[in-house]
Protein backbone atom coordinates (compact mmCIF):
# COMPACT_ATOMS: atom_id res chain seq x y z
CA UNK A 1 0.00 0.00 0.00
CA UNK A 2 2.86 2.44 0.95
CA UNK A 3 4.08 1.65 -3.04
CA UNK A 4 0.65 2.00 -3.59
CA UNK A 5 0.37 5.86 -2.96
CA UNK A 6 4.21 6.86 -3.49
CA UNK A 7 3.98 10.20 -6.08
CA UNK A 8 6.76 9.01 -8.81
CA UNK A 9 5.43 5.06 -9.05
CA UNK A 10 3.94 4.41 -12.50
CA UNK A 11 0.91 3.88 -13.34
CA UNK A 12 1.72 -0.18 -14.92
CA UNK A 13 3.43 -0.26 -11.76
CA UNK A 14 0.28 0.71 -9.07
CA UNK A 15 -2.00 -1.67 -11.88
CA UNK A 16 0.99 -4.49 -10.99
CA UNK A 17 0.57 -3.27 -6.79
CA UNK A 18 -3.47 -3.85 -7.27
CA UNK A 19 -3.27 -7.04 -8.75
CA UNK A 20 -1.33 -8.48 -6.05
CA UNK A 21 -3.49 -6.60 -3.20
CA UNK A 22 -6.40 -8.54 -5.28
CA UNK A 23 -4.89 -12.10 -4.97
CA UNK A 24 -4.12 -11.21 -1.47
CA UNK A 25 -7.41 -10.71 -0.61
CA UNK A 26 -8.96 -13.51 -2.55
CA UNK A 27 -6.51 -15.97 -0.37
CA UNK A 28 -7.55 -14.28 3.02
CA UNK A 29 -11.18 -15.09 1.92
CA UNK A 30 -10.36 -18.70 1.18
CA UNK A 31 -8.77 -18.93 4.88
CA UNK A 32 -11.42 -17.66 6.45
CA UNK A 33 -14.04 -19.91 4.69
CA UNK A 34 -11.74 -22.43 5.63
CA UNK A 35 -12.31 -21.58 9.07
CA UNK A 36 -15.83 -21.00 9.30
CA UNK A 37 -16.34 -23.76 7.49
CA UNK A 38 -17.85 -22.88 4.42
CA UNK A 39 -15.19 -25.15 2.81
CA UNK A 40 -15.73 -28.77 3.56
CA UNK A 41 -12.66 -30.79 5.26
CA UNK A 42 -12.67 -33.75 3.10
CA UNK A 43 -12.18 -31.45 0.03
CA UNK A 44 -8.78 -32.64 -1.62
CA UNK A 45 -6.71 -29.77 -2.60
CA UNK A 46 -4.00 -29.34 -5.15
CA UNK A 47 -0.90 -30.01 -3.44
CA UNK A 48 1.32 -26.06 -3.12
CA UNK A 49 -1.83 -24.68 -4.78
CA UNK A 50 -1.52 -21.83 -1.16
CA UNK A 51 2.32 -21.50 -1.17
CA UNK A 52 2.92 -18.21 -3.09
CA UNK A 53 -0.64 -17.14 -1.37
CA UNK A 54 0.71 -15.97 1.48
CA UNK A 55 0.62 -12.30 2.63
CA UNK A 56 3.89 -12.71 4.57
CA UNK A 57 5.64 -13.56 1.71
CA UNK A 58 4.35 -11.42 -0.96
CA UNK A 59 5.41 -8.43 0.11
CA UNK A 60 8.88 -8.86 0.10
CA UNK A 61 11.95 -6.77 1.60
CA UNK A 62 13.51 -4.52 -2.05
CA UNK A 63 17.09 -3.81 -2.29
CA UNK A 64 18.30 -5.30 1.00
CA UNK A 65 22.17 -6.04 0.08
CA UNK A 66 22.23 -9.03 2.23
CA UNK A 67 24.02 -11.13 -0.58
CA UNK A 68 26.24 -14.24 -0.72
CA UNK A 69 29.77 -13.37 -1.83
CA UNK A 70 28.89 -14.96 -5.29
CA UNK A 71 26.32 -12.56 -6.09
CA UNK A 72 27.57 -11.13 -9.57
CA UNK A 73 28.40 -7.51 -9.86
CA UNK A 74 26.78 -5.47 -12.60
CA UNK A 75 25.50 -1.93 -13.92
CA UNK A 76 24.12 -0.09 -11.23
CA UNK A 77 25.08 -2.09 -7.93
CA UNK A 78 26.12 0.59 -5.48
CA UNK A 79 29.01 0.34 -2.99
CA UNK A 80 30.12 2.07 0.42
CA UNK A 81 33.81 2.66 0.45
CA UNK A 82 35.41 3.61 3.83
CA UNK A 83 38.65 4.68 3.72
CA UNK A 84 41.65 4.80 6.42
CA UNK A 85 44.91 5.69 6.73
CA UNK A 86 46.25 8.85 5.33
CA UNK A 87 42.53 9.64 4.02
CA UNK A 88 40.07 9.07 6.32
CA UNK A 89 36.99 9.25 4.16
CA UNK A 90 33.41 7.59 3.27
CA UNK A 91 32.39 7.68 -0.49
CA UNK A 92 29.07 6.05 -2.04
CA UNK A 93 30.35 5.05 -5.52
CA UNK A 94 27.98 3.05 -8.16
CA UNK A 95 29.04 0.51 -10.90
CA UNK A 96 28.83 2.69 -14.08
CA UNK A 97 27.54 1.64 -17.83
CA UNK A 98 31.61 0.30 -18.82
CA UNK A 99 31.24 -1.62 -16.16
CA UNK A 100 33.64 0.44 -13.77
CA UNK A 101 33.63 2.16 -10.68
CA UNK A 102 35.09 5.18 -10.69
CA UNK A 103 36.29 5.82 -7.29
CA UNK A 104 37.58 9.44 -6.48
CA UNK A 105 41.30 10.44 -6.03
CA UNK A 106 42.36 6.75 -6.90
CA UNK A 107 40.51 5.87 -10.50
CA UNK A 108 38.48 3.61 -12.15
CA UNK A 109 38.77 -0.32 -11.51
CA UNK A 110 36.75 -3.04 -13.40
CA UNK A 111 34.14 -4.80 -11.08
CA UNK A 112 30.97 -6.03 -13.52
CA UNK A 113 31.13 -9.39 -14.28
CA UNK A 114 32.99 -10.22 -10.85
CA UNK A 115 31.33 -11.93 -7.48
CA UNK A 116 30.75 -9.60 -5.08
CA UNK A 117 33.95 -11.27 -2.97
CA UNK A 118 36.24 -10.81 -6.07
CA UNK A 119 34.68 -7.61 -6.85
CA UNK A 120 35.70 -6.25 -3.37
CA UNK A 121 39.34 -7.81 -3.52
CA UNK A 122 40.13 -6.26 -6.90
CA UNK A 123 38.93 -3.04 -5.46
CA UNK A 124 41.24 -3.31 -2.39
CA UNK A 125 43.75 -4.13 -4.39
CA UNK A 126 43.74 -1.03 -6.93
CA UNK A 127 43.43 1.30 -3.76
CA UNK A 128 46.74 -0.35 -2.24
CA UNK A 129 48.31 -0.17 -5.46
CA UNK A 130 46.84 3.38 -5.88
CA UNK A 131 47.58 4.97 -2.68
CA UNK A 132 50.13 4.50 -0.56
CA UNK A 133 49.04 4.04 2.79
CA UNK A 134 45.80 4.19 2.59
CA UNK A 135 43.07 0.73 3.27
CA UNK A 136 39.92 0.53 2.32
CA UNK A 137 36.90 -1.24 3.42
CA UNK A 138 34.45 -2.44 0.60
CA UNK A 139 30.39 -3.28 1.32
CA UNK A 140 27.82 -3.33 -0.57
CA UNK A 141 25.12 -0.73 0.29
CA UNK A 142 21.98 -1.01 -2.14
CA UNK A 143 21.74 -3.96 -5.28
CA UNK A 144 20.42 -2.84 -8.91
CA UNK A 145 16.98 -3.96 -10.33
CA UNK A 146 16.69 -6.26 -12.72
CA UNK A 147 13.84 -6.88 -15.35
CA UNK A 148 13.07 -10.67 -16.02
CA UNK A 149 10.48 -11.89 -18.34
CA UNK A 150 8.19 -14.82 -17.04
CA UNK A 151 6.09 -17.01 -19.44
CA UNK A 152 4.05 -20.41 -19.44
CA UNK A 153 1.50 -21.19 -17.03
CA UNK A 154 1.83 -18.52 -14.56
CA UNK A 155 -1.23 -16.25 -13.06
CA UNK A 156 0.46 -12.84 -14.22
CA UNK A 157 2.50 -13.75 -17.22
CA UNK A 158 5.10 -10.46 -18.02
CA UNK A 159 7.85 -8.65 -17.56
CA UNK A 160 8.71 -7.85 -13.75
CA UNK A 161 11.23 -5.40 -11.85
CA UNK A 162 13.19 -7.29 -8.84
CA UNK A 163 15.96 -5.93 -6.76
CA UNK A 164 19.31 -7.55 -7.96
CA UNK A 165 19.91 -10.65 -6.33
CA UNK A 166 16.15 -12.21 -6.31
CA UNK A 167 15.45 -15.65 -6.85
CA UNK A 168 13.25 -17.86 -9.15
CA UNK A 169 11.20 -18.19 -6.16
CA UNK A 170 10.81 -14.46 -5.44
CA UNK A 171 10.02 -14.12 -9.04
CA UNK A 172 7.48 -16.33 -9.32
CA UNK A 173 5.98 -15.02 -5.87
CA UNK A 174 5.76 -11.39 -7.47
CA UNK A 175 3.59 -12.89 -10.80
CA UNK A 176 1.03 -14.41 -8.16
CA UNK A 177 2.40 -17.80 -7.89
CA UNK A 178 1.90 -21.02 -10.43
CA UNK A 179 -1.14 -21.29 -12.32
CA UNK A 180 -4.04 -24.31 -11.82
CA UNK A 181 -2.51 -25.96 -15.04
CA UNK A 182 0.99 -25.17 -14.68
CA UNK A 183 3.77 -27.98 -13.30
CA UNK A 184 5.24 -27.13 -9.65
CA UNK A 185 7.79 -29.58 -10.97
CA UNK A 186 9.16 -28.41 -14.48
CA UNK A 187 10.25 -24.79 -14.14
CA UNK A 188 13.41 -23.59 -16.76
CA UNK A 189 15.56 -20.58 -15.97
CA UNK A 190 16.77 -19.39 -19.22
CA UNK A 191 19.75 -17.18 -19.96
CA UNK A 192 20.75 -15.85 -23.48
CA UNK A 193 18.31 -18.43 -24.69
CA UNK A 194 19.97 -21.54 -22.66
CA UNK A 195 18.43 -23.58 -19.92
CA UNK A 196 20.66 -22.47 -16.99
CA UNK A 197 18.70 -24.80 -14.47
CA UNK A 198 15.40 -26.74 -14.08
CA UNK A 199 13.62 -26.02 -10.89
CA UNK A 200 11.33 -28.76 -9.28
CA UNK A 201 9.56 -26.93 -6.26
CA UNK A 202 8.84 -30.09 -4.63
CA UNK A 203 13.00 -30.43 -3.67
CA UNK A 204 12.09 -27.08 -1.75
CA UNK A 205 7.92 -27.29 -0.71
CA UNK A 206 8.58 -31.32 0.85
CA UNK A 207 11.95 -32.12 1.21
CA UNK A 208 13.25 -27.61 2.60
CA UNK A 209 16.08 -27.86 0.04
CA UNK A 210 16.41 -24.90 -1.11
CA UNK A 211 18.99 -25.30 -3.92
CA UNK A 212 18.54 -22.53 -6.63
CA UNK A 213 22.20 -22.01 -7.61
CA UNK A 214 21.77 -18.93 -9.90
CA UNK A 215 20.11 -15.52 -8.81
CA UNK A 216 18.39 -13.55 -11.39
CA UNK A 217 20.01 -11.25 -14.27
CA UNK A 218 18.30 -8.70 -16.47
CA UNK A 219 17.54 -10.32 -19.69
CA UNK A 220 16.28 -13.94 -17.19
CA UNK A 221 13.34 -15.93 -18.50
CA UNK A 222 11.27 -17.91 -16.58
CA UNK A 223 8.85 -20.57 -18.27
CA UNK A 224 6.63 -22.68 -16.05
CA UNK A 225 5.90 -25.77 -18.35
CA UNK A 226 1.81 -27.55 -18.28
CA UNK A 227 1.89 -29.86 -15.47
CA UNK A 228 2.01 -33.67 -16.19
CA UNK A 229 -0.34 -35.92 -14.69
CA UNK A 230 -1.75 -35.01 -11.08
CA UNK A 231 -2.61 -38.36 -8.53
CA UNK A 232 -4.80 -38.06 -5.56
CA UNK A 233 -3.44 -39.30 -2.43
CA UNK A 234 -5.79 -40.14 0.26
CA UNK A 235 -6.32 -41.91 3.26
CA UNK A 236 -3.48 -42.93 5.96
CA UNK A 237 -1.01 -40.58 4.97
CA UNK A 238 0.60 -37.50 6.67
CA UNK A 239 -0.26 -35.04 4.07
CA UNK A 240 -3.31 -35.97 1.72
CA UNK A 241 -3.91 -33.72 -1.12
CA UNK A 242 -3.25 -34.24 -5.22
CA UNK A 243 0.00 -34.26 -5.83
CA UNK A 244 1.91 -33.79 -9.61
CA UNK A 245 3.70 -37.32 -11.12
CA UNK A 246 6.57 -36.81 -13.53
CA UNK A 247 6.92 -39.89 -15.88
CA UNK A 248 8.40 -42.90 -14.18
CA UNK A 249 7.31 -41.93 -10.85
CA UNK A 250 6.14 -44.72 -8.81
CA UNK A 251 3.58 -45.12 -5.77
CA UNK A 252 6.79 -44.73 -3.26
CA UNK A 253 7.78 -41.63 -4.62
CA UNK A 254 4.20 -40.58 -4.13
CA UNK A 255 3.99 -41.53 -0.85
CA UNK A 256 7.05 -40.22 -0.02
CA UNK A 257 5.92 -36.61 -1.41
CA UNK A 258 2.70 -36.82 1.08
CA UNK A 259 5.27 -37.06 4.12
CA UNK A 260 4.87 -40.74 4.62
CA UNK A 261 2.21 -43.52 6.20
CA UNK A 262 0.41 -42.27 8.91
CA UNK A 263 0.27 -43.81 11.76
CA UNK A 264 -3.22 -44.71 11.21
CA UNK A 265 -1.93 -47.30 8.68
CA UNK A 266 -0.10 -49.09 10.98
CA UNK A 267 -1.36 -52.73 10.67
CA UNK A 268 -2.27 -52.58 6.78
CA UNK A 269 0.36 -54.00 4.01
CA UNK A 270 -1.01 -52.84 1.29
CA UNK A 271 -2.30 -49.66 -0.99
CA UNK A 272 -5.02 -49.59 -3.15
CA UNK A 273 -4.85 -47.74 -6.56
CA UNK A 274 -8.10 -46.91 -8.37
CA UNK A 275 -6.90 -47.29 -12.16
CA UNK A 276 -9.06 -45.50 -15.13
CA UNK A 277 -7.93 -46.15 -18.53
CA UNK A 278 -9.55 -46.70 -21.84
CA UNK A 279 -10.52 -50.49 -20.98
CA UNK A 280 -12.37 -49.38 -17.23
CA UNK A 281 -11.71 -48.78 -14.26
CA UNK A 282 -9.63 -51.55 -11.64
CA UNK A 283 -9.20 -51.46 -8.05
CA UNK A 284 -5.39 -52.82 -7.49
CA UNK A 285 -4.36 -53.96 -4.31
CA UNK A 286 -0.38 -53.62 -4.39
CA UNK A 287 1.79 -54.92 -1.11
CA UNK A 288 4.35 -52.77 0.63
CA UNK A 289 7.43 -54.13 -0.39
CA UNK A 290 6.49 -53.72 -3.92
CA UNK A 291 5.19 -49.98 -4.29
CA UNK A 292 8.53 -49.02 -5.90
CA UNK A 293 8.21 -50.99 -8.30
CA UNK A 294 4.64 -50.04 -9.33
CA UNK A 295 4.95 -47.47 -12.12
CA UNK A 296 1.91 -44.31 -11.91
CA UNK A 297 -0.23 -43.86 -14.92
CA UNK A 298 -2.58 -40.43 -15.82
CA UNK A 299 -5.66 -40.69 -14.11
CA UNK A 300 -4.45 -42.81 -11.23
CA UNK A 301 -5.35 -42.72 -8.13
CA UNK A 302 -4.09 -43.67 -4.34
CA UNK A 303 -6.17 -44.76 -1.40
CA UNK A 304 -4.06 -45.63 1.60
CA UNK A 305 -5.95 -47.64 4.24
CA UNK A 306 -5.99 -46.36 7.70
CA UNK A 307 -8.06 -47.11 11.13
CA UNK A 308 -8.51 -44.30 13.30
CA UNK A 309 -10.39 -45.48 16.46
CA UNK A 310 -12.46 -42.66 18.48
CA UNK A 311 -10.66 -41.63 21.76
CA UNK A 312 -12.95 -42.44 24.75
CA UNK A 313 -13.70 -39.10 26.61
CA UNK A 314 -12.70 -39.51 30.54
CA UNK A 315 -15.47 -40.13 32.78
CA UNK A 316 -15.19 -39.21 36.47
CA UNK A 317 -17.07 -39.51 39.61
CA UNK A 318 -16.98 -37.14 42.69
CA UNK A 319 -17.19 -38.86 46.58
CA UNK A 320 -18.25 -36.96 49.22
CA UNK A 321 -19.56 -37.30 53.09
CA UNK A 322 -18.22 -40.06 55.10
CA UNK A 323 -15.53 -41.99 53.60
CA UNK A 324 -11.86 -41.78 54.09
CA UNK A 325 -10.62 -40.09 50.90
CA UNK A 326 -13.35 -37.85 49.29
CA UNK A 327 -12.62 -36.24 45.60
CA UNK A 328 -13.06 -36.83 42.45
CA UNK A 329 -12.16 -40.29 40.97
CA UNK A 330 -11.72 -41.45 37.53
CA UNK A 331 -14.03 -44.20 36.08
Amino acid sequence: LEKLFRSETSVEKNKVILERLKKEIKSLDQKFAEMDGEKSSETLSRFGEFFFNSSQSSFMPVNVPNLNSDYIIDVGDKFDLLFTGKVEENEEVIVRRDGSLAIPGVGKVQVAGKTLQDASLAIKTYVDNASFGVEVFVSLSDVRDVQVLLLGNIDSPGIYTLSGGSSVLAALNIAGGISESGSYRKIDHKRNGEIIESIDLYEVMIFGNFMLNNTLRSGDTIFVHPSSYLIPVTGGVNVPAIYEAKTGESIDDLINYASGFSQYHSGFDHVLVNRVNLRGTSLLKIKQDNLENFILEPRDSIQVPSYKNEIDPVTTITITGEVYLPGEYVI
